[in-house]
């Protein structure tokens, strides 16, 4: 049951909010964030809407308990805006171990119909 409430609560922006912000309380965040770990599902994706950043509204099926950065809406420190800044409507952009597409689909975003995505990803789970 608690497994499942939280699978829930990782599919709301709110919710993955107030939980980051719970993270980084001082002697408690730490074990919070254990418990969540340990309730989650290791191996199981759920689809989340990303809540803010460049592919702020876009939808995932992520590992919640092994994928956080796409929780908060930034996967890499710096890739966004790095991606954003560079790319523009026309572009081809091509995403080298693009995972589960995350920058691929930001990259979509801008580029556009005129535009160009080619992703390319050697794990089979991944590209599936």
């Amino acid at each position: 049951m608690l497994r499942e409430v939280l699978v829930s609560c990782a599919r709301h922006p709110a919710s993955r909010r107030a939980a980051s912000w719970a993270f980084h309380i001082p002697m408690i965040g730490g074990g919070f964030r254990k418990v969540v770990e340990a309730i989650l599902p290791s191996a199981e994706r759920v689809w989340i809407q990303i809540p803010s950043g460049s592919a702020k509204g876009l939808w995932l099926k992520v590992l919640a308990k092994w994928e956080p950065g796409y929780l908060a809406g930034c996967a890499e420190e710096g890739m966004d805006d790095a991606v954003s800044r560079h790319l523009k409507p026309g572009d081809c952009f091509y995403d080298v171990g693009a995972h589960i597409g995350y920058y691929s689909l930001i990259a979509a975003r801008i580029v556009g119909e005129g535009g160009n995505v080619i992703s390319f990803e050697p794990d089979p789970d991944n590209a599936q």
